[in-house]
């Protein structure tokens, strides 16, 4: 659990250290779940050649092993929250690039 929060936490302070901006951002972030999101395509593209006898985004565990934790903790969240973490990464980028351009316009360094 605790290498899913610092996996997760790198990208946002990753776009708020760069101070990219949302455009730039986005860019950095497709680029760096590009392995994910082929895998997800790999892993659908899987269920609908085998159907019922596929068992679970087993593709995507090299994109995944950090956020295993997550779903063996807590019981109620199954494998296929594991499919959109990319998305997730995505987004906290996104994040952290629009907050770290408002926090370099603002030049108020005091409200961290």
């Amino acid at each position: 659990m605790i290498i899913a929060f610092v996996f997760l936490s790198i990208w946002f302070i990753y776009g708020f250290k760069y101070n990219l901006g949302i455009k730039r951002g986005l860019i950095v972030g497709l680029i760096g779940i590009s392995d994910g999101i082929l895998l997800q395509i790999i892993t659908f593209l899987l269920y609908l050649n085998r159907g019922g006898y596929y068992f679970g985004p087993v593709t995507m565990i090299p994109w995944v092993v950090p956020f295993l934790g997550i779903t063996d903790t807590v019981d109620f969240i199954s494998d296929i929250f594991l499919c959109y973490m990319p998305f997730l990464a995505l987004i906290l980028t996104l994040l952290g690039s629009f907050l770290g351009e408002k926090y370099k316009s603002v030049k108020c360094r005091n409200w961290i």
